[in-house]
């Protein structure tokens, strides 16, 4: 309302002026009936002019302004023009003044200025109108500026956010970069300390091996012999055993020829009596056998006992001094070849002795490189400390830069400002000077005067600016210019140092190249040396891998016949397994129902497991019986052998990697030092191309500067009396100006803190948010749960289906069992059927042997008794058969009929528990599910009704943090409508008091400055309040804030895109 007051105001003063303006038509065109009353009261006329001239000339000059903003306005939003201005008010009631008329004149008179009134009163009504309607139109754009400015404030800030993350995150990665430098150092003395520890595990491993080989020399001597030993007894074995083979084949066919050339009963005796013989002979033959059985078997357990106490020796005390004992034979030939290996034990020592040496001469060169690597150090962080100096001063050169440019720019606008002012001025006064041509030709002289004046002192000014700057600069370039030379003489110390540290260096890693292919020579001889004995020990070896392959072939053997035992093992376990699954399938069903059968029956498969692991256990227990002998003792043989071969193999491949691991660390540490020298000898020299650059510009920048500072200071010098005697004004003006700021200040404070409390609010509206969006969560999580539970109740139902379709299956298994019971029954009646007919091919048989023996009576008399014994004993048996085959169909058909009545009550009793079972089994899942749904449904029910609460009671908070929000916000716009009441004002009161001044003073000063500062800064407002010009704004805060170049810009192109997205917008 405050804003709206003021522009009533000034369409009040518009309207006088426009009055003051039409007097003379309205008032010539109503007097033209009388020239005596012009005549009489021209002189009235004429002072009243000539004082509304007077007072009415400010009000003239911010008439013509305001339409020029208006104009402004015009062409900058598309979306408002302002109505054409047909009205044109009148001037007020004029003086009555007397004559010597009559009535019926001045009635006439008073009529037609009452008409004339009643038109002006009606277009005023509507000029009125159309105040209103542009006051509101005004206001909407205020608002949009307004909220484009939030935006824009806004869009900064996220900006201002943006690139301190970027600043941060370079940050990050000039850390990371360190750190992983530092990682490569590490890893450098890491591996060298590797590479040293390496060298102490070589000459432990060295001892170790030659521990090893002494005692594996020792057991390959005590296995030859015991393996010889073992072959001489396992031939003899096998040829006695062979020999009793032949033997009993013989007496086998002896036994079947006398029994199929059994002669009569005279010849018995005699073969009884050789028979009586031979099982004699036999059974001596029997017993030496069997007392050799038990020899050969006390040898073969002494041979086990020594077998596991020669393995518990080299376990636990790696000695073998009863084998010494009883091999004391092979004493020589080990003393040989602990001859030998102390001959190889004086080769490695020479060797570790060779390897100390290399150590220490690569530990000295690790302490040489670790010096240079220290002094290289000591360069960078000189080098670094001089570049951030350098940089330093670089940057204290560019801000001095910045802020010159700035203050040039400042006097640039200064100058523009003027010239802008000066330029209104010309117009204002033109529209003056088409009004009053004759009356104003003196005060234009006057004013050109004062204009050359002004511009003199405004050259002075510059004149003395320059010249100051001119100081500063070369100042500035000396400094520079030693800079340059103190760093051109470090970079050249930097250098001779660098070739000094280079030179050094090349020389130690010649020593080095040197020292190392001698050591390489001597490492290679020992080698060669190596590799000799290792060729004999392989022809050795070759040959006992000849005999092991010979005993590896009866070995071959001997698994023949173990996987013939196991096939008879898998057999028997497929038949347990088919016996198994038999069970398995018969009682699946009741396994799925009951948790209690399928304990038993995991129970029934470990003990299963159990007597397969049993019967394997017991297997491979005779297979080990018969393998210890000859199984064990060349295994151990062969994998000493082997592991005495693989060492030494291991020890060459240590010597070998430790050499090629040291010249690849020498080779790595050439070309680390070479990458160094590189780095900088880059960065050197993109130093000193920086420097030249910086230079160059500096110097262009210079001279460009000297050039305008030269072309300014012959205009500046010009102004400077001029100014002088507007310092006074603008030191005034400056310190209400500051007193406006701090206004301004105080309330953007205000405007902060509620900003922050904004945000505060919206983060715990955002709070608030998360929470409700819990509680949502929370009973989707309710619903899913009561969801699952119908899907429970529904899998529950399924199950209870599930089991009576198991009922229902268990019934038909009923029937089928029914089923196979009628068919044994069936078959119980065919071996009946089957026993009678066997009973009745009995009686035929006997009838057709009473028929033979009525024959044979009538045939064969002489043999009739003995055929007759024959045929009676042959009946008797027969009969005997018949007996007993029926007895076990009777027995076996009785123990089927049990088996099965039994089965059939097991079942029946089994199948009435599974139902009872079941219905409790329903009846308890229905009831948990019931009571668990019922429990669930009240919980949810619960929290939902908890959450609502909660949500109704954060809405209420929200609403009322809004309204606390929307009345700070008022209050705000209230103090801000305030202020600009309070500044408008002053800004009018001292703009008239200095045009007052002005105008009295014109004959006194011979130069007159009507514009001021403080008009141009009404104009920017104005312009940046009604939108029309908000660059002007932009650029005013940016100096007065002294921002950067980079940040001018960044502003003015954001307002620039502001500006055309509006006008967008408004299209």
């Amino acid at each position: 309302m405050s804003f709206g007051s003021t522009m009533f105001k000034n369409l009040k003063d518009k309207i006088a002026t426009q009055v003051n303006k039409t007097n003379q038509t309205i008032l010539s065109s109503i007097l033209q009936t009388d020239p005596a009353s012009i005549s009489k009261d021209s002189g009235a006329r004429t002072s009243s002019t000539t004082s509304h001239n007077d007072n009415f000339d400010h009000n003239r000059s911010r008439l013509n302004s305001a339409a020029s903003d208006i104009s402004q306005t015009a062409s900058a939003n598309n979306n408002y023009v302002s109505p054409a201005r047909s009205f044109v008010p009148p001037s007020d009631i004029e003086s009555e003044h007397g004559g010597d008329e009559s009535d019926h004149e001045t009635n006439s008179k008073m009529q037609r200025l009452v008409n004339i009134y009643k038109t002006k009163f009606i277009q005023l009504k509507n000029a009125y109108d159309e105040v209103e309607r542009e006051r509101d139109n005004i206001k909407n754009i205020l608002q949009q500026h307004q909220d484009t400015s939030i935006k824009r404030q806004t869009k900064l800030r996220e900006q201002i956010k943006i690139d301190r993350q970027v600043k941060e995150e370079l940050e990050r990665s000039y850390k990371q970069e360190i750190s992983l430098r530092d990682n490569k150092i590490q890893e450098l003395t890491q591996q060298v300390r590797t590479t040293n520890d390496h060298v102490q595990v070589d000459r432990e491993e060295m001892r170790n091996l030659r521990e090893k080989n002494t005692k594996l020399e020792t057991l390959l001597t005590q296995c030859k012999e015991a393996i010889k030993n073992h072959q001489e007894k396992h031939l003899k074995v096998v040829t006695e055993r062979d020999d009793l083979f032949e033997k009993l084949n013989e007496k086998q066919t002896l036994i079947e020829s006398m029994m199929k050339d059994r002669q009569p009963e005279e010849s018995s005796i005699q073969v009884k009596e050789n028979f009586d013989c031979d099982t004699s002979v036999l059974l001596k033959d029997k017993e030496r056998l069997q007392e050799e059985l038990e020899a050969t078997r006390l040898c073969v357990r002494q041979l086990e006992t020594d077998l596991e106490s020669i393995k518990q020796q080299s376990v636990t005390f790696n000695s073998n001094d009863e084998i010494k004992q009883k091999h004391e034979d092979l004493l020589a030939e080990f003393n040989e070849k602990s001859s030998h290996l102390e001959q190889i034990i004086n080769d490695k020592l020479t060797l570790e002795i060779s390897n100390k040496e290399l150590q220490d001469f690569i530990k000295n060169c690790q302490e040489t490189i670790d010096k240079d690597k220290q002094q290289i150090d000591i360069l960078k962080d000189t080098l670094s400390k001089e570049n951030e100096q350098h940089t330093k001063s670089l940057d204290a050169l560019k801000t001095e830069y910045e802020n010159l440019t700035n203050e040039l720019q400042q006097t640039k606008q200064a100058k523009d400002s003027i010239q802008s002012l000066l330029s209104d001025a010309l117009q204002e006064r033109t529209i003056d000077k088409d009004l009053e041509i004759q009356q104003n030709q003196n005060t234009v002289d006057d004013i050109n005067e004062a204009k050359a004046s002004f511009s003199q002192k405004l050259d002075c000014q510059r004149q003395e600016h320059l010249d100051e700057m001119a100081t500063l600069k070369s100042q500035q370039q000396i400094e520079f210019d030693n800079n340059l030379k103190e760093l051109r003489e470090e970079k050249d110390y930097l250098e001779i140092k660098i070739e000094q540290l280079e030179s050094q260096h090349k020389k130690t890693i010649e020593a080095l190249e040197n020292e190392l292919t001698a050591a390489a020579k001597r490492a290679q001889d020992k080698i060669t040396d190596l590799t000799k004995q290792t060729d004999e020990q392989k022809n050795k070896s070759n040959r006992h891998e000849q005999e092991l392959n010979e005993k590896s072939s009866q070995l071959i053997e001997l698994e023949k016949q173990l996987e013939t035992l196991k096939s008879q093992a898998n057999l028997s376990q497929k038949e347990l397994v088919d016996e198994c699954n038999s069970l398995k399938e018969q009682y699946q069903h009741i396994s799925e129902s009951n948790t209690q059968k399928n304990e038993q029956l995991t129970e029934l498969e470990e003990k299963l497991r159990i007597a397969t692991q049993q019967l394997q256990d017991e297997i491979l227990h005779r297979k080990n019986i018969e393998k210890q002998l000859e199984i064990i003792s060349l295994n151990n043989s062969m994998d000493e052998f082997k592991t005495t071969i693989t060492e030494h193999e291991q020890l060459q491949q240590t010597i070998d990697n430790s050499q090629s691991n040291d010249r690849q660390l020498l080779e790595q540490k050439d070309k680390m030092i070479d990458t160094l020298k590189q780095d900088y000898e880059l960065q050197i020299e993109k130093l000193h191309e920086e420097h030249k650059r910086t230079v160059e510009d500096l110097h262009e920048q210079l001279l460009n500067l000297n050039s305008e500072i030269n072309e300014k200071n012959e205009t500046f010098s010009a102004m400077e009396a001029k100014l002088n005697s507007t310092l006074s004004e603008k030191t005034s003006l400056k310190n209400e100006i500051d007193q406006i700021r701090i206004q301004m200040e105080t309330i953007q404070s205000n405007s902060n803190e509620f900003n922050v409390k904004f945000q505060q609010t919206g983060q715990q509206i955002k709070d608030l948010e998360t929470d409700c969006d819990s509680y949502r969560n929370e009973i989707e999580t309710l619903k899913t749960e009561i969801i699952s539970l119908v899907n429970i109740n529904e899998e529950n139902i399924r199950r209870i289906d599930q089991y009576e379709n198991e009922k229902f299956d268990f019934e038909q298994d009923i029937s089928e069992k029914d089923r196979q019971i009628t068919e044994r029954d069936e078959k119980i009646q065919e071996i009946e059927l089957t026993l009678k007919q066997t009973k009745e091919r009995a009686t035929k048989l006997r009838e057709a042997l009473q028929r033979t023996k009525g024959s044979i009576k009538n045939n064969e008399q002489p043999n009739a008794v003995d055929s007759e014994n024959q045929i009676q004993v042959i009946s008797q048996e027969y009969e005997q058969r018949l007996k007993e085959n029926e007895m076990e169909y009777n027995t076996k058909l009785k123990i089927m009929a049990k088996e099965m009545s039994s089965k059939i009550e097991e079942n029946e009793y089994n199948y009435n528990q599974k139902i009872h079972d079941l219905i409790q089994k329903k009846a308890k899942v229905e009831n948990d599910l019931t009571n668990s749904a019922e429990r669930r449904i009240n919980d949810a029910e619960r929290r939902a009704y908890i959450s609502e609460e909660q949500i109704s009671k954060l809405q209420e908070q929200i609403k009322e943090k809004q309204l606390d929000y929307y009345r700070h916000i008022q209050d705000l716009q209230i103090e801000i409508h305030k202020l600009t009441k309070q500044i408008i004002p002053t800004i009018e009161q001292f703009s008239q008091t200095s045009i007052e001044d002005l105008y009295s003073n014109d004959i006194q000063h011979p130069f007159v400055i009507e514009p001021t500062e403080v008009d141009y800064l009404k104009q920017i407002v104005l312009a940046y309040m009604t939108g029309t010009d908000r660059l002007t704004m932009a650029k005013v805060i940016c100096a007065v804030l002294r921002y950067n170049e980079s940040e001018k810009s960044l502003i003015i192109e954001e307002e620039k895109l502001r500006q055309s997205r509006w006008l967008n917008s408004t299209r």
